[in-house]
């Protein structure tokens, strides 16, 4: 029968073990990925992007605005633009906002913005999914907001958007309509 351990070095061991533990799963949690369905493409949003994802939020229209602003949501008292994000892109969209997904950007990002989605499709680690080579590309225009596109085992295109680069960019921040 073997000698117990000396209670000293159990905690140590213990304590070392628990470390590696929560090391491994916040590493696993960084390199996920959440999934989700707009515009008919699948999309990687990365989750230090995004704060959470709504399903029943109201959003309120505001007049003067482009087609793909459909107005802000209240969301624990926070006012938040939302934007359809296939109607962004120039990709089919229902245009309804009664049961949307907003995912809310994440507020480090220093604006308050969320973007409709058809449908979120859960968690996928890149480490899974093979790189593609495929040019980002959408409607004839390059896509500066892609970070990378990735190919699933069933060889569904997967695009990885850069939500950051998206919601800084110059055409999202503008929102008012043209009066013409």
């Amino acid at each position: 029968m073997a000698a117990p351990l000396e209670p000293r070095r159990t905690l140590r061991e213990f304590q070392a073990h628990l470390t590696q533990r929560l090391q491994s799963a916040s590493s696993e949690t960084l390199a996920s990925k959440l999934g989700v369905a707009c515009g008919g493409l699948r999309w990687l949003v990365d989750l230090t992007e995004v704060s959470e994802v709504v399903t029943d939020a109201s959003v309120t229209p505001v007049p003067w605005v482009q087609p793909w602003f459909g107005g802000v949501a209240n969301v624990r008292g926070t006012l938040y633009g939302c934007t359809d994000l296939a109607a962004f892109l120039g990709l089919p969209t229902d245009g309804a906002w009664g049961q949307t997904r907003l995912l809310l950007v994440h507020p480090r990002l220093g604006m308050n913005a969320a973007l409709k989605v058809e449908e979120t499709l859960g968690l996928h680690n890149p480490a899974q999914l093979q790189e593609s080579a495929r040019p980002h590309v959408l409607n004839g225009h390059a896509l500066d907001f892609v970070r990378r596109s990735w190919l699933d085992a069933q060889a569904i295109t997967w695009l990885e958007l850069d939500v950051a680069r998206l919601v800084t960019s110059a055409r999202f921040l503008d929102v008012l309509a043209t009066i013409r």
